[in-house]
């Protein structure tokens, strides 16, 4: 249990603390704990680290692209920087080229895997993730105040943070570890295979079914330049239940970028059903169709 502590215990009890604008008394329940101590969206496969669930999504880009926009501006090389490479759509195959102008930018595949990324992107955002989550727990329990106006010099971020340079606010003592995201490596994706077979064998002995999830690769979308399935599924969709907390699309749908440059993990749609089966590493080196990402957290000490 304290691996898993953001802040000291000492804070567990009611604490009077100094924060940049005011003194303020916080009384820690552990409910509110325990809503801050685990990464969103992430299972624990080993100590002290997380998986996310399901890959990073459409709705989950257009959220940080609607950040970058509000500090940066929406003509910043920082936005343009963020933009998916929609094009990626037609080199696949010729019937997909109307996602070019619906995937990205339609509704109904806002929670479909986001793809178009690059690795850098990727990385980038992962930065961007572990920035809002820490973020969010200091201003929750007002150790930092909320300002409407984030700007390129004074957003959050944790190194201003840690380092007294965020709007002059010292980094509160306490502070014992954050939450960091990086992108998985080979054997983070073994672990996590390991954690679903896990799962899916505990509840094969409960409900005595034969419920592993299919894997969505090989497709070929078009017949006679028609779109006949979309070549990507829904990040959340399944047929095990949520309750269960299963990885979802670890093999197939989309591959997914790496911690090794030019490697993506898992295979895809796109990948022959015989590969997805047998390898794990795919090659990849520029956006596509078919390679998304998702993330994996663990904890940081924090040095002063």
């Amino acid at each position: 249990m304290k691996k898993r502590l953001l802040f000291s215990l000492s804070l567990l009890s009611a604490i009077c603390l100094t924060t940049c604008t005011r003194k303020v008394s916080l009384e820690w329940s552990a409910e509110e704990f325990e809503t801050f101590i685990l990464p969103p969206g992430g299972v624990e496969i080993a100590p002290g680290l997380f998986y996310d669930r399901q890959e990073i999504t459409v709705r989950d880009w257009w959220e940080y692209l609607h950040w970058i926009r509000d500090v940066y501006g929406i003509k910043s090389d920082e936005f343009k920087a963020a933009l998916p490479l929609t094009s990626v759509w037609g080199a696949p195959y010729r019937c997909l080229e109307r996602l070019e102008k619906e995937y990205f930018t339609s509704g109904p595949y806002a929670g479909f895997p986001i793809v178009g990324v690059s690795r850098t992107q990727a990385v980038a955002y992962a930065k961007w993730r572990a920035d809002r989550i820490l973020e969010l727990v200091l201003r929750h329990f007002e150790v930092i105040p909320f300002h409407p106006d984030p700007g390129p010099r004074n957003h959050f971020t944790i190194e201003r943070y840690l380092s007294g340079k965020y709007r002059r606010c010292a980094p509160h003592p306490a502070l014992a570890r954050y939450i960091h995201y990086r992108l998985p490596s080979e054997e983070d994706w073994e672990k996590a295979k390991a954690y679903n077979e896990e799962v899916l064998r505990r509840y094969q002995k409960e409900c005595q079914l034969d419920c592993e999830e299919p894997v969505n690769a090989g497709q070929n979308p078009c017949t006679q330049e028609r779109v006949i399935r979309l070549p990507v599924a829904s990040a959340g969709s399944g047929v095990l239940p949520d309750s269960l907390k299963y990885i979802r699309h670890l093999s197939g749908n989309v591959a997914e970028w790496s911690a090794a440059p030019g490697i993506t993990l898992g295979g895809s749609w796109f990948h022959r059903p015989a590969d997805v089966a047998q390898y794990v590493s795919f090659r990849a080196d520029e956006p596509n169709a078919w390679t998304g990402f998702r993330l994996v957290a663990e904890y940081r000490e924090v040095g002063y």
